[in-house]
């Protein structure tokens, strides 16, 4: 009988903790007055969603964008897709094959993706029933998670693969010392090399198979083919990038840093030096933001140093020795990650990497930690920055939808249709290709770019760019806010104005 009621409880958290996302969802429609119907992704304030949004359609549609996908009409060296890693895109297109890609499918796969890594976790973990109630009231707490299920980013993706990989491991590491199970192996180094494929830092998650195959067998060649397989991963990346990947704006200013590096040897040491004060000094400023002003870059940094900290006080605090080490891994990983945005990507756009450890930092502190008092006060912690104080619309708004933008962008839609903008019997791909003209804030509204027929390559120019380079692009087409410079500019050239729609102007250079 006790047996029955405690497996009746165990289906019952799992089916909890599965629909926590959904429940979440809800709330926060709730919360903010719309009905989650009502989503529509080009009322986004996001740019970087409708080059995702766009990429996806095209794959799912003709296998691959018809045009290029790039910066300052950078392209791929194979395919036509832009410089995001094609494994971020292969499980969104997947189910764009399945049924159709529309403006509703993003939050759909978000979703799924994360429901399913919430089950995976209540049947790998267990958590009881205090734990459960904790993971639902941290989760929902933590707003910024929710708000990238609205979102057409695969931020939701990674946070979904970095929990399955956390579930799989306490399961793994759970197992009696005699106990041996290849599957768990596999599966650790699987979802690892995927990671690792989408985001390079993420090849420091093999020691964790490695630690268990040692803990196993304990044999030292155990350490060289772990080794091995992450050293390959990593190639696999780089392999990936340079192939399939078009470069871009970061990329285009490396290469500048390179040939300086290269004629001034000695400036790489002052520029590293420099890059760490800077970055340090702008962390800094960015965790006062997160704590007194709200701003969601900061609290993820300001949550982020919370993590750390709690590791080293744990690594310091804990008896237990697996725990120690487990401990003392976060904490080395999470300074390996503040070296890798201060020298690889930037204190600007580091939040959106963090964010990922933020997320599994929750489930670390609820499974991990048995003090009710720490947990409440980390937890007061993640409910101030991301619900009390969070003050930072352009990343908290649900976008919503309007039928005046909706009636622009079928007007637009209909219109480039009717144009006939792709050209299905070229072999050059440049003329499927637009160029983005941007010129920030006060440019051309790109939500207009939805508008845009399925397989059109996009790629984006500052707009001094596109002024210094007008007579000499290869793309045929180009997207302007009317009546800014370089729709002037593209009157002055007598070129032909394909379609007008909105605040936009679609010319055809060729």
């Amino acid at each position: 009988m006790e047996k029955k009621r405690d497996k009746h409880e165990r289906i019952f958290l799992t089916v909890i903790l599965t629909l926590t996302p959904v429940f979440a969802c809800m709330l926060v429609s709730l919360v903010s007055g719309i009905r989650i119907s009502e989503f529509y992704l080009p009322n986004s304030q996001w740019s970087d969603e409708i080059l995702y949004y766009k990429m996806i359609e095209a794959m799912s549609k003709f296998n691959q964008p018809l045009g290029y996908f790039g910066y300052a009409e950078s392209f791929a060296q194979i395919g036509h897709l832009g410089s995001f890693s094609p494994f971020f895109l292969f499980i969104y297109v997947l189910y764009g094959k399945i049924f159709g890609w529309t403006l509703f499918s993003p939050l759909i796969c978000n979703l799924i993706f994360m429901t399913i890594a919430m089950f995976l976790f209540a049947y790998f973990v267990c958590p009881n029933r205090i734990q459960t109630v904790e993971i639902m009231i941290l989760y929902v707490c933590s707003f910024i998670f929710t708000r990238y299920i609205f979102t057409c980013t695969p931020e939701t993706l990674v946070y979904a693969l970095v929990l399955i990989f956390f579930s799989v491991s306490v399961k793994a590491f759970r197992q009696k010392d005699e106990d041996k199970k290849t599957a768990y192996l596999v599966a650790l180094n699987l979802l690892a090399c995927y990671l690792t494929l989408l985001r390079p830092y993420w090849v420091l998650l093999f020691f964790i198979p490695g630690a268990y195959w040692h803990q196993k067998c304990g044999k030292k060649i155990v350490k060289y083919s772990q080794l091995a397989i992450a050293v390959l991963s990593l190639i696999l990346y780089f392999v990936v990038t340079k192939c399939f990947c078009a470069a871009n704006f970061v990329d285009i200013d490396r290469m500048y840093l390179h040939s300086r590096f290269s004629r001034e040897p000695m400036y790489i040491f002052v520029y590293l030096w420099q890059l760490l004060y800077v970055s340090a000094i702008q962390i800094w400023y960015r965790i006062k933001d997160g704590l007194f002003t709200g701003t969601e870059n900061g609290a993820q940094y300001l949550l982020f140093m919370l993590a750390v900290c709690y590791f080293i006080f744990m690594r310091w605090q804990c008896k237990e020795k697996k725990k120690k080490s487990f401990f003392a891994y976060c904490l080395r990983y999470c300074l390996a990650m503040l070296l890798v945005i201060i020298f690889l990507y930037d204190v600007e756009t580091g939040s959106g990497h963090i964010t990922a450890f933020v997320f599994l930092f929750m489930f670390i502190l609820v499974i991990m930690d048995n003090h009710k008092v720490r947990k409440i006060g980390i937890a007061l912690i993640f409910l101030w920055v991301f619900c009390i104080h969070k003050n930072d619309d352009y990343t908290y708004n649900i976008p919503v939808y309007t039928a005046e933008k909706a009636s622009v962008l079928q007007e637009g839609a209909e219109a480039l249709e009717d144009a006939q903008m792709l050209d299905f019997d070229t072999d050059n791909a440049w003329d499927n290709t637009v160029i983005w003209a941007y010129s920030g804030r006060w440019g051309l509204d790109f939500t207009y770019l939805y508008a845009l027929p399925g397989g059109v390559g996009i790629n984006v120019c500052y707009d001094s760019h596109v002024e210094y380079q007008f007579d000499d692009f290869k793309s045929r087409y180009l997207i302007t806010k009317i009546n800014d410079d370089v729709d002037l500019l593209c009157r002055e050239k007598n070129k032909e104005c394909l379609v007008e729609y909105g605040d936009a102007h679609v010319w055809k250079l060729r």
